[in-house]
């Protein structure tokens, strides 16, 4: 099974931001744009892949003992508070990504990530060596619908400053692929 690790921002959240999106440029009728769905949005901490059934079991417990260890900060109790915000683009061979970004103390939610890929490596399991980049896919463009539209859709995210919110689970996710990713929630831990 195709395994992740994220981080769902809560519904006020993502509903504030998806209402920015209906005004994106790239995402008008008849461009080669697939725009992400709203329920699905999430920051990615660990992409695993394809992980054999029998070791879900040793994914969870490397979970368990992360979601244990993570403090939001090397001292004090507060909970991490996030938001939405910012804007880039990851530019693929057969697409470029539109994304927004997450601000706040983000320096929390890399500790987290960092955490969760180092028990996931203790416990023997695949982890996608890329650098952690917290970031909410909206959109894969195929190509430019109009000239400027990606980079007006950037600039307008990159003003963009959504709600502020607490960072206080994760979930072990597995993702299963037609013509559009489904994903279903396997577990989740209170942080």
């Amino acid at each position: 099974m195709r395994l992740f690790v994220a981080v769902y921002p809560p519904v006020g959240a993502i509903d504030h931001l998806a209402r920015r999106l209906a005004d994106l440029r790239v995402a008008v009728p008849g461009a080669d744009v697939r725009l992400a769905v709203p329920d699905d949005m999430h920051v990615t901490l660990a992409f695993l892949g394809d992980v054999e059934d029998g070791r879900l079991p040793d994914v969870q417990m490397a979970l368990d003992t992360a979601a244990r260890t993570w403090r939001p900060a090397d001292c004090g109790a507060e909970p991490a508070r996030l938001r939405l915000g910012g804007e880039g683009t990851f530019v693929g061979a057969r697409s470029t990504v539109l994304w927004c970004g997450v601000t706040g103390d983000a320096a929390a939610l890399r500790r987290l990530a960092d955490t969760v890929r180092r028990e996931l490596a203790a416990a023997g399991l695949p982890c996608d060596p890329r650098p952690f980049r917290p970031h909410l896919t909206l959109a894969r463009v195929r190509a430019e619908p109009a000239p400027g539209a990606l980079a007006a859709d950037r600039a307008t995210l990159d003003r963009y400053a959504g709600p502020p919110w607490t960072l206080n689970r994760m979930a072990l996710m597995s993702s299963h692929t037609d013509r559009r990713p489904r994903y279903r929630r396997e577990a989740d831990w209170g942080l």
